[in-house]
Parts: structure tokens; sequence; C-alpha cells
């Protein structure tokens, strides 16, 4: 072995190296990789590994050694490679596979996996076998060339290459000509242990052509799960029973969102589920001691391989399991019966207008009544006589207080500039009445409700209500564990004295809301929409007092089955099927009004009005009385001539 060659070969045993190397030294590598047992030339190999790379925008390259083989230099082929393809910072490492060292995925950068297999066949199946077994082999993609000879079917038998794993085999194929040279890339993998080798030709390269890939995309390749069956974790024994009504088209309607995305899951995918309950019945909640329960119990500890139902996104649930697209987004905010509002007040009077239009009305009716007078005074050339009218100051105001209110009078002046402040006082009489009117009819007929706190803030102040959400749950952590000292306080003040009691579903959560004008339910205005009709009061949303939310379905997040999962749903989305079920589930005949019905003008609100028109009556006749006693007082006494 030469000096270099040695070089070389101890350099590369290093199996963390992390240096970036021109992408020619890949070839470098190769080249001293024996490959005189395969009908694979060098050159072949280099071109064949550098489109893959390309093809998968891979920028690192393991390479797989069955045994530390002899390095040899062959400095004409290194020169023939570099004129192939242009220089590119690429991370190199070599593993031998009787060492079983497992190597550390760089961040950013999903590793191809070369294997030249050759007469250690057996050697590299131990390995391949071995990696299926300890390691997760979807971490990296993988490129094994192999001769033409022998048969996938046979060489993998042994192999779970899983569903999520790219494996590509390379292997030649006959002549397109006299000349060029075919090597075919088939993907192999397996949909389940039970289920036999899959294979799929996803390009050829020929020496004359070079790269023909296949357009059909991963998700189609591996879109028919062939009947295997998924563990699925719920948290209630109804769940599945919905799931399986799904298979009747006409009881679509009533199987519920979640159990009929996942029916159109099971259906796209060809896959059945085998249901597993969570003990506790709950979705799941991480606890002191750091272990979870309930349905996140069961996807963490890999007894089922996805949990079905609306788990909501949060910053604990995250790192523990892997969330599919989310299937909705909403808030939960806090709802209660609404408080009753039927007491009269004197503010429905005033309230239409404020207090500087009030201070302008009455300014108004002192210049009116004073250019009145004083255009009467004035107007004696002009045809006023005082004999029939008489606009004093007095009788001014009385005048164009009585326009204010809508009177008629009894003489019209002569003069036109009279008439004009007449017409004046009118009109702005009348435009005054028209917006009051309109305003106060507005405040009479829209409802407005004064809550008796706005946010999580004051409802802790306030302290009269309890708060009930769903036993560990999202939600009941996030308030739980939040860094916010209030919504800390909100759970061991307004949660926590009520734990043992606490609903276990929405509807029992909205039936305590109308059974107790003190209790208040945290749930999305979705699901309160969608329970229409099961519970009998008028609830208000307090929305200060909310999270925004995000919620999906869960897999464990080793899952072979997450990126198909994924992408699949991501299609749904995008489809507009989601939205469809979404709506289906959301009755088209709730609306606002349904969930706050419009109230009748009760005679209780409008009190205000019929006491003053009582008072005024009443008063009225108070100052006639008044006026009789007086006006008899002042009467002379009459002479008696009868004797």
């Amino acid at each position: 072995m030469s000096e270099v060659a040695r070089l070389l070969h101890l350099k590369f045993t290093f199996l963390e190296m992390s240096e970036k190397l021109p992408m020619w030294v890949i070839l470098l590598v190769l080249l001293i990789t024996p490959i005189s047992a395969l009908p694979f030339a060098s050159d072949m190999v280099g071109r064949v590994t550098v489109g893959v790379l390309d093809r998968y925008q891979s920028t690192c390259v393991y390479l797989i050694h069955t045994t530390h083989q002899q390095v040899t230099s062959r400095h004409s082929d290194v020169l023939q490679m570099k004129a192939i393809v242009a220089a590119r910072p690429t991370t190199v490492a070599v593993i031998f596979a009787n060492s079983h060292i497992r190597t550390l995925r760089e961040e950013g950068c999903r590793p191809l996996r070369l294997i030249i297999s050759d007469n250690g066949k057996a050697g590299l199946q131990k390995y391949l076998r071995q990696e299926s077994t300890i390691n997760d082999m979807s971490e990296g993609r993988w490129l094994l060339f192999l001769d033409k000879v022998t048969s996938l079917e046979e060489y993998f038998s042994d192999v779970d290459i899983p569903l999520s794993c790219e494996f590509v085999v390379a292997q030649l194929s006959d002549k397109t000509n006299d000349r060029d040279f075919m090597v075919s890339l088939t993907e192999v993998f397996y949909v389940h242990p039970s289920r036999p080798l899959q294979t799929h030709r996803i390009g050829n390269w020929s020496s004359g052509d070079g790269f023909m890939w296949s357009t059909k995309p991963f998700v189609d390749r591996r879109g028919d799960l062939q009947g295997v069956t998924i563990q699925s974790g719920v948290h209630s024994k109804e769940l599945p029973k919905e799931i399986e009504r799904c298979k009747e088209r006409t009881a679509l309607k009533f199987c519920g969102e979640i159990g009929e995305i996942w029916h159109i899951l099971q259906e796209i995918l060809n896959f059945t589920s085998a249901y597993y309950v969570a003990e506790d019945g709950v979705f799941g909640a991480k606890r002191a001691d750091g272990t979870w329960n309930g349905v996140m119990n069961l996807t963490i500890s890999k007894k089922v391989e996805v949990g079905i139902g609306m788990f909501i996104l949060t910053e604990e649930r995250v790192p523990a399991v892997y969330f599919l697209p989310p299937i909705l987004n909403s808030r939960m905010s806090v709802h209660m019966q609404e408080p009753r509002t039927d007491g009269y007040t004197w503010s429905y009077m005033l309230a239409p207008f404020s207090y500087g239009m009030r201070w302008t009305v009455f300014a108004s009716v002192l210049v009116l009544t004073a250019f009145l007078s004083t255009t009467w005074y004035f107007g004696d050339r002009f045809g006023n006589s005082p004999e029939v009218e008489n606009y004093s100051l007095c009788n001014s105001w009385i005048t164009v207080l009585a326009s204010f209110f809508q009177q008629g009078h009894a003489t019209t002046p002569r003069s036109w500039s009279c008439r004009l402040v007449f017409f004046t006082s009118y009109l702005t009489a009348v435009t005054l009445l028209v917006a009051y009117s309109a305003t106060f009819i507005s405040f009479l007929a829209v409802r407005k409700t004064a809550l008796p706190f706005a946010d999580f803030e004051g409802m802790l102040n306030d302290g009269t209500y309890r708060l009930g959400l769903f036993p560990n749950s999202a939600q009941m952590n996030y308030l739980q564990n939040s860094p916010d000292a209030i919504l800390r306080g909100v759970f061991e003040k307004l949660v926590k004295p009520g734990y043992d009691s606490l609903p276990t579903n929405d509807v029992d959560g909205l039936r305590r809301i109308c059974g107790n004008w003190n209790y208040a339910f945290l749930i999305s205005p979705f699901f309160v929409r969608q329970s229409y009709g099961y519970y009998h009061c008028t609830l208000v949303e307090v929305p200060g007092a909310s999270l925004h939310t995000s919620v999906s379905i869960i897999m464990n997040k080793k899952s072979n089955y997450k990126r198909l999962f994924t992408r699949r749903l991501q299609q749904m989305m995008r489809n507009g099927i989601l939205k469809a079920i979404e709506g289906k589930y959301l009755p088209f005949a709730v609306t606002d009004d349904n969930i706050r019905p419009p109230e009748s003008l009760s005679l209780l609100k409008t009190m205000p009005v019929f006491i003053t028109y009582l008072g005024g009556i009443f008063v009225s006749i108070a100052c006639l009385l008044i006026e009789l006693q007086v006006h008899r007082r002042h009467l002379p006494h009459r002479a008696s001539f009868i004797n």
C-alpha cells in the first residue's frame, strides 16, 4: 500500500468525520472501493451516485464498507470523475458494516447511505438486518448497487425496510445500444412485516441520456397499506362506534367530524383499525412525575400507533408525540349563562344623546328664543301686530320649546324674519326627533349584556364563578402550568375546588351552565354551536377569557406512517374536504340568533317611557287644579239682587 493510500484509509475510518469536502472526493472514495466483482464501471457508479445526491438534495454521504479493505490509488480515474461534476461542499464519513456504530445525523442533513455490494453479500445483509432491528432506517436515504441476477425479494427477505424509509437499489439493465449502458433505480420497502416486499421503478440512468425520473409522488407510490391493521387509541368507547357508523353512507352525518375524517383516511389508504380505549378515559395530560396518562400515554409508550381525537397542540405535547396537520383552528373561551337584564333604568332615556349633545340642544333653544323675540320686537314696521301676536321673551321660549316637542302654535308671524326662525326651530326639532328616536329604539332593541367580567383576571377578582373544563386535558394543563400567575390563580381558586366533579364531555359542561347561574365552562364556540339543542338556556361568550388552539390527530414519533398520513391530510385540506366536513357538522340552521335568540321588548324595560307619560298627565292635572283654585280666589263676589 502506498503512503497516500494508507493516509486516506486512516482518514476515512473516523466515524464521526464532519469536515466539508469537495464532491469529487466522494468519487475518489468510490474508486478506491473494490468493485471488480460487480458489472458497474467506476465512472458509472460515480455518475449514478451524484445524480441520486442531486435528486434528494443531500449534502452528506455515509459510505458503508463490509470490511477494512485495502485502499488503492487510482489517480487517472479521479481526474476523470472531477470532470464529471463541479466541486461542491459535502460531508463524507465511512462506516464499516462489522462495527455497527450508528453515526449522528447532521443538523439539516438527511444523509445518503451508499452501499456497493460485492462478494461480501452476507456481511451486508447481516448489517442491514441489524440496522432495521436496532436503528431507524428512515433517518437517512439508502442507495445499494446490486448485480441484476440477485432477486430483490430474496435479498431483503430478512431485512425489514419500513414504509417511511427511502431505499433505492441500482441494478444494471440491458444495453440500450452497443455503447450505452442502463441502470435501473428501484425503490423497495415493506408496508408491514406481514406483507410482501414492494418494489417501484423510480428512475433509469443511461450513459447516453442520463437520468429519467418517475413523476409519481411519494404518497401515490406508498398510498396503499394493503389492509394492514393500525393500533389506534381513543379516549371513549363511543368513538369506535361512531367510526363504524361512517361505513353506512346514509348515516355519514351522524358519525362525528373526527370519525368521518378517520373513516376517509381508512378508505383512501386501505387500512383497518384496532381500537384501544384509555383506562382513565381522557385525552391525556402530563403528571407531576413527568409521565402521561390517557391516550397520550398509549401513544408515547407505543401501545398504539395513533391517537384518534381532537388533541389540542400544546407546548408540552409537541415534544412527546407527532401532530398531524391541524384539523381545526379555533379558540377555547369561557362561556356562561347570560346575566338577566330585565330591570329598567333611566339611562335608556338619556343614553341616545351625549352630555355635549344635550347642552347643544339646550343652547339651541335659548338662541332660537332670543332670535324669535328679537325679530318680533323689531318687526312692527313689517306687519307684526302686537294686538294679535305677542312673542315676548317668555312667550317665545314657550313657542320654541313647543316646536321641539312637535307642538303647533296658534298664530304665525307675518314678517319673514320671524317665519325663518320658526322654520329653523321646527327643522332642528324634527331632525333631533328622528335622530333621538332611531338611537332610542336601537338602545331598546339591540341586545346588550353587561358581563360581570371581561377576561380571566376579572373572573379571578370576581370570585363568584366556578370554571369547568375537562379533567387531565390540555386546557387544564395549560392553566395549571402557565407562566402567567393569573391563569395559575384561576386554576387554583376556580377549578381545583371542583376537581372531582369536572364534566367529561361538552354537553355535560353546557348543561351545568344552564343549571347554575355562577358556573362557567371553557369550550370552543364551534362545539357550542354543534351541541345546540342539548342545552336549554342562553349562553354568552367572554371573548377576553379565551385560549387560541389548533387540534389534530396524534401519532407516535417513531411511527412509519407519519409522512404518509401527513401528506394525505394535507391533500384533504387543499381539496376542501376538511372544510366541507367542518361545515357538514355545523348545522346551517343554527345561527347566532339561535344561540342567543332576540328577546322581545318587555314592559319593564320601557317603564321609564310610561312613567314619564303618566307623570306628565298627573303634573298637568295638578297644574289645572291649582289654576282653578287661584282663579276662584281672584274672582269678584257677585251682588245678589233678590230679596
